[in-house]
Order: C-alpha cells, then structure tokens, then sequence
C-alpha cells in the first residue's frame, strides 16, 4: 500500500544518506523485487532469488567463485557516494 511505499521510501533514502547498503530479506514475489529495485535497493534476499541451502552445498559455490545469482536477475549494485 502506499503508507508501506512511502516508509521504505524513506528508509532507503535514510541509507543512502548516511553512505550505507540496503538489504531487503524476504523477498517471494516478483513485484517486490521491482519494486525494491525501483525505489534503489541495493541488494535483496529471500525464496525468489534463492531458497536455503546447506553449507556442504554453498561450500563449493563460493570457493569455485561461481556467481550464485543467475547473470541478470539483479542489477548490480552502485558504489554508495560518500558524503
């Protein structure tokens, strides 16, 4: 709803203004990430973009380096200007 819009709104300018990175968790549907994109999220988490895993399979994942996120899903991450 639009209170809800408004309040992260404010929430990610307020990062953003003290030079900090957002993170938004639990993200399930493909309108919130739009969304959380379109208002400056920086990073998100939750089912949509990957469900649980176990350390014996992330493990491999990040000492091969490979990317974990399919290349496109999310837009990379703007470096936060300082202040």
């Amino acid at each position: 709803d639009r209170a809800r819009c408004r309040l992260l709104h404010g929430v990610l300018a307020l990062t953003r203004h003290l030079g900090m990175r957002s993170v938004a968790d639990g993200v399930e549907r493909s309108g919130q990430l739009v969304e959380l994109r379109r208002l400056g999220c920086d990073y998100v988490a939750g089912h949509l973009v990957a469900g649980p895993v176990t350390v014996a399979e992330l493990t491999p994942v990040l000492l091969a380096r490979q990317p974990l996120l399919p290349r496109g899903l999310l837009r990379t991450a703007q470096p936060v200007p300082a202040s």
